[in-house]
This record gives structure tokens, C-alpha cells and sequence, in this order.
């Protein structure tokens, strides 16, 4: 007869050995698909950074004997005081890093974040990126960009009305950068988090730009280059046109006003299936643009990009703007 009080005999229980207490659970590696990218395709598009200046600044002066003779001091830096009864002294240099005076300069991006930038732009190792995910990734190269040339930056955006996405003027870089690499699944952060160029509504271009007018204005900046990013465009330049030619709010056009302060450059963005659609709409509204400030316009404000299922249109845009911040 079975023993029932032996759990190894009873047929309704079910022996099971205790886990090992030691033994660890295997690590999951999460990977960030908006970071992969951007670590993909910005190494080469980063240049090294160049030397920082070093000037030569007087760091001590030192009372000086005839007795101490000449050695050691440079005729340039051997300053005779004209007053009576001074001694001539000698001045000490040293390098200094970089001078404190210049020009505070300024990389503004202003980015299309209707419905339509949800639509997918690039994919990498199965991931499907949408236009909006691959407007983060150039934003956090231009603003990666803007950090080795010590600027300052501002994000701003657009679809029935403008936004700012992050204030300017900033300095912040690499915060900034974090956040527009952060990635929630699904494209929402939930619980109240912003995502960065989340797509939807309508577009108003000149929305965004009186945006980044307004943070200009308020900071009184001096430099600054200006990009706008947009997936909508016309055959003849017009939507593009008609933004820039709109009022600013301070009395003169979104275009003129920008461009006070820098270059300012339309990028068109759409599917590889419209390339050279694209291509002459962006050169009908540089043509434009040249009529209206009375000579061509170089670089060229008007620039085309397609996106399509690689990662090509991606990177030669992620290169694009690169080289317009380093204008700054």
C-alpha cells in the first residue's frame, strides 16, 4: 500500500528540488534603438575637434634688479616704468585656454512634427524609424556639434502651432541629447513624459519659426544658423516661400528676421520614390529667395532629402546638418 505521508510516494504531490541559492540570472542586454542609430551614423560624421587656441596672457609681474641681469626675460615683455624713481619690471606669460570675449552664436533647429512625420524614414537591424524618430537623431548631431564648438542651441517645432522644445539659448548639451535619444515603446512616453517631436496636427511652418523669433528677440543673441525641417513642399517653391515671407511679429518677415542673424536653410524631407520632385521644388525656392533679397543666395537655402527603407537618406541628412552647424 502507497505511503501518502512520504511526499516522494504520494502520486498527488509534486516533488521539485529547491533552486540553487547561488546561481544568478542571465543578464538582458536592452539596446535603445534611437541610440544604435545615432552611434551608428555619427562617428563619421564628426570631425575631430580642432585646437583650442592658446594666446599668450600676462599671468605675474615681478620687480626687477640690474643685478638679476637679462636672463631668463624677453625683450618684449621687459616694461621700463616711466615714472620717477620706478624700476623696470618683467611680465610673465603663461597660455590661457580661450579668451572670454566673443560673440555668443547659436545653432536653432526647428522641426515639422505633424501627422504626416510619423510616416516610416529609415530602417536599421529590423527596427522601422519613423521621419520623426530620424528628427531626433540629426538633432541630437547638430546639438553634439554645437558642444565641440562651445554654442549655444534651441529646438523648437511645429504642426498647427509652434512649440519650443527645448529652451534657448542652451548650453545643456548633452541633457539635451539624452532626451532626444530617449526611446518609450509605442513612441509615447506615458504618465505625463514629453517625447521629443512627438507627430500629429496640422503644419504651420511660420508657426515654428515665429517660435524661435520670439527666444532670439528675449535673449538678444548676436550669431546664430537657422534649419528648418519639413516634409511638406510645393513643385514651385511656394509652401516654403510663403512661411518665410510671413510676419514675424515684430514688424518684418520669418525669413529676413533669421537671417539677420545667420543662414537659414529649408530642408525638405519625403520618400526616395519623390527625389527629383523634391529636388526641383527646393531649387524653385532658393530661386525664389534669390529674387527676394536681390542676389543668389550661397549656400543654397533650399535642400532636399530622401528617406527611404535603408539608413542612407538618414545618414546623408545626419551629415547635412552637421556641416551647417559647424558654419556657426
Amino acid at each position: 500500500m502507497t505511503n501518502t505521508n512520504n511526499p516522494r510516494t504520494n502520486p498527488f504531490l509534486i516533488y521539485r528540488p529547491l533552486d540553487d541559492p547561488d546561481a544568478q540570472d542571465k543578464p538582458h542586454t536592452y539596446e535603445n534603438p534611437l541610440r544604435v542609430f545615432y552611434e551608428e551614423i555619427a562617428p563619421p560624421l564628426f570631425p575631430r575637434p580642432k585646437a583650442t587656441r592658446t594666446p599668450e596672457a600676462p599671468v605675474r609681474t615681478v620687480g626687477w634688479e640690474p643685478s638679476q641681469g637679462m636672463k631668463g626675460a624677453r625683450t618684449s615683455t621687459f616694461v621700463p616704468l616711466p615714472l620717477p624713481g620706478t624700476t623696470p619690471v618683467t611680465e610673465g606669460m603663461a597660455r590661457v585656454a580661450k579668451g572670454t570675449e566673443g560673440m555668443n552664436t547659436m545653432i536653432n533647429l526647428i522641426v515639422d512634427t505633424s501627422g504626416s512625420m510619423g510616416a516610416t524614414a529609415a530602417t536599421l537591424n529590423g527596427y522601422s524609424y519613423g521621419r520623426w524618430e530620424v528628427a531626433r537623431i540629426c538633432a541630437a548631431i547638430m546639438i553634439e556639434m554645437a558642444k565641440r564648438g562651445d554654442d549655444y542651441f534651441g529646438m523648437f517645432s511645429f504642426n498647427t502651432r509652434g512649440k519650443t522644445e527645448w529652451p534657448a539659448p542652451a548650453l545643456d548639451h548633452d541633457d539635451c541629447i539624452d532626451w532626444m535619444l530617449s526611446y518609450y515603446p509605442g513612441g509615447t512616453g506615458g504618465m505625463g513624459i514629453q517625447v521629443p517631436f512627438s507627430p500629429g496636427g496640422g503644419t504651420s511652418i511660420e508657426a515654428g519659426m515665429q517660435e524661435c523669433i520670439r527666444a532670439m528677440k528675449v535673449k538678444k543673441m548676436d550669431k546664430a544658423v537657422t534649419v528648418i525641417i519639413c516634409d511638406m513642399y510645393a513643385s514651385d517653391g511656394s509652401y516654403f516661400y510663403n512661411a518665410a515671407m510671413a510676419g514675424d511679429g515684430f514688424g518684418g518677415t520669418c525669413d529676413s528676421t533669421l537671417r539677420k542673424y545667420g543662414p537659414v536653410f529649408y530642408i525638405a524631407i519625403g520618400s526616395e520614390s519623390d527625389s527629383d520632385y523634391m529636388d526641383q521644388a527646393q531649387e524653385a525656392f532658393s530661386l525664389r529667395m534669390d529674387a527676394e533679397v536681390g542676389q543668389k543666395i550661397f549656400p543654397r537655402p533650399g535642400i532636399s532629402c530622401a528617406l527611404g527603407s535603408g539608413v542612407g537618406g538618414a545618414i546623408s541628412l545626419g551629415g547635412t546638418l552637421a556641416r551647417i552647424a559647424g558654419m556657426v
